[in-house]
């Protein structure tokens, strides 16, 4: 599969600017689907994640695992 990389960066440059020319409410909407989005997918991926190392503890003079 071969790209044309002109008509990548210009359709880019299209979209950045059609952003741009959204009113401010139709931009906070978007950034409200976003969010929605963003916690969807942390809700679904949290299987996936790794367990976190435990810390070690202090205890006075000595560090126990």
């Amino acid at each position: 599969m071969t790209f044309n990389w002109d008509d990548i960066l210009r359709s880019k440059q299209d979209y950045r600017l059609r952003q741009i020319a959204l009113p401010i409410a139709e931009k906070l909407r978007l950034l409200d689907q976003l969010r929605e989005r963003s916690v969807t997918i942390a809700a679904c991926r949290t299987s996936l994640t790794r367990p976190q190392p435990e810390m070690p503890q202090k205890i006075g003079d000595h560090v126990t695992p």
